[in-house]
């Protein structure tokens, strides 16, 4: 409770909303939506594609809301997003990555979601996965992760990155099989892979594909955020020059290009 009222106090209009949509979840009881969860890793678009669904008014996601399940039964918290919705809205859930939750490494989570076959499972991917360490990297330096105007863009002073191959393999290698492991795991469920590029450069058409999905009223998507690091990688990665020649001749050479 403690927690909740901090955060409406540093955004009273988005605890508004919450609040009212909660009321009338309870109030109006609805059961008859489409179950979703968008999976991925951190900085893959993963807030730009919530504001994108968040913007229809047959959708609702919420945020990351197993990255830290403190000791409270899964299904406690599934039931928040899953047990009732408002009248109107059809599809509803929440983001997960592939490593929550991050304090309980036994949590049942994923077992209940796998084992669920009628949720619809959206899966996130940035192709440029260098771009994604970067965003990644920036982030934890300056504690900027959105922005929505270009004073937030511009509070983040020093973008220069820099990162030892190894730890760009094991990034890489990592995603691929997170990837790989969720196609596998959730082979039975409804299922859709959206690109975050192709979100950028057209998000009508790649929205039209999970508003087909979600067999929902097509529409054009809006989001008041801004992209952070349109940067060239040259201007990004002190140590760029190096790491582009050691990663040339191998499958994440296209990175670099």
């Amino acid at each position: 409770m403690i927690e909740t009222l901090k955060k409406s106090l540093k955004n009273p209009a988005k605890a508004k909303r919450v609040l009212k949509h909660r009321l009338l979840s309870q109030i109006q009881r609805n059961t008859n939506f489409k179950k979703v969860i968008v999976i991925g890793r951190a900085r893959t678009g993963s807030n730009l594609l919530l504001s994108f669904m968040n913007s229809h008014p047959e959708l609702h996601m919420e945020g990351e809301i197993f990255a830290y399940q403190k000791s409270k039964p899964s299904q406690t918290i599934i039931d928040r997003v899953y047990k009732f919705q408002p009248d109107g809205i059809k599809a509803a859930g929440f983001k997960i990555f592939y490593h929550h939750p991050m304090d309980d490494k036994d949590s049942d989570i994923w077992e209940l979601l796998r084992a669920d076959k009628s949720i619809h499972v959206i899966q996130l991917r940035r192709e440029n996965m260098l771009r994604m360490h970067i965003s990644r990297k920036v982030a934890m330096q300056s504690d900027v992760w959105t922005a929505a105007s270009k004073k937030e863009v511009d509070k983040v002073r020093n973008r220069k990155v820099s990162f030892t191959k190894e730890e760009l393999e094991e990034g890489f290698n990592k995603t691929k099989r997170w990837e790989a492991n969720a196609i596998e795991d959730f082979s039975e469920h409804p299922f859709i892979e959206i690109c975050y590029e192709r979100m950028i450069s057209d998000p009508e058409n790649e929205f039209a594909k999970l508003t087909s999905f979600l067999a929902v009223e097509p529409m054009a998507p809006k989001t008041n955020l801004r992209k952070q690091n349109p940067g060239k990688l040259q201007d990004l990665i002190e140590n760029y020059e190096s790491l582009k020649a050691e990663f040339a001749d191998t499958e994440w050479q296209k990175f670099f290009d």
